[in-house]
């Protein structure tokens, strides 16, 4: 990827890139993980791409906090997650694909970049353009969970969290290639994603 886009001539593109976004606890983070794993197992590399990351890197920095406890899933990062969003917001103002230019840089080769928390319009266009300029399938997915399945996870409501762009940006038609129910089997999940993925890269079967 070149300049225009954060990563330097140097960056080995994958053969495919994953977009996911969902709402808190539909299991993003699960299902990209799961993933990788059956990716991986084949001989089909992946890397696991979180936009989320280099902004608490830069606002932890910005603020002196412990980064590790912001990248956890703990009360420490609840506590901090809305004067993130608002940071988040003010620097996307600047410039919109700034945390998606940084989430790739130094990204090592492999076979499929999953980026695990699409959450913005911008965040589909920078993966759809880079998708487009250099020829490498993209697949734009959407996971679902009903709230009480959501809720058994662990959801609640927030104010200023769930009622938000970050939240809420990515709630209408976007153009997704695969919607996808994930109240419970992600066996199933998996299986139709790797069957788009495969049939994508022409390693049907593999």
């Amino acid at each position: 990827i070149n300049a225009e886009y954060g990563g330097g001539d140097h960056m080995s593109l994958p053969k495919i890139i994953l977009v996911f976004s969902g709402k808190r606890k539909s299991g993003k983070d699960f299902v990209a993980e799961r993933l990788k794993q059956l990716l991986d197992a084949k001989g089909f590399s992946a890397t696991l791409i979180h936009l989320s990351e280099p902004l608490k890197a830069r606002y932890a920095q910005a603020n002196s906090l412990d980064l590790s406890s912001l990248l956890s899933s703990g009360t420490y990062k609840e506590h901090y997650r809305q004067q993130m969003i608002l940071y988040g917001e003010n620097e996307r103002k600047k410039d919109p694909y700034v945390f998606c230019r940084f989430s790739i840089e130094g990204v090592p080769k492999s076979s499929a970049w999953i980026v695990v928390d699409a959450r913005r319009p911008t965040d589909l266009q920078f993966f759809k353009e880079t998708s487009s300029r250099y020829g490498v399938p993209c697949l734009l997915i959407r996971l679902r969970a009903r709230e009480e399945v959501r809720a058994k996870r662990g959801w609640v409501f927030v104010a200023g969290v769930d009622d938000v762009e970050s939240e809420c940006a990515l709630d209408g038609e976007c153009g997704w290639d695969l919607v996808l129910d994930n109240d419970g089997d992600v066996c199933g999940v998996l299986d139709v994603l790797e069957m788009e993925i495969f049939g994508r890269v022409g390693l049907v079967g593999c």
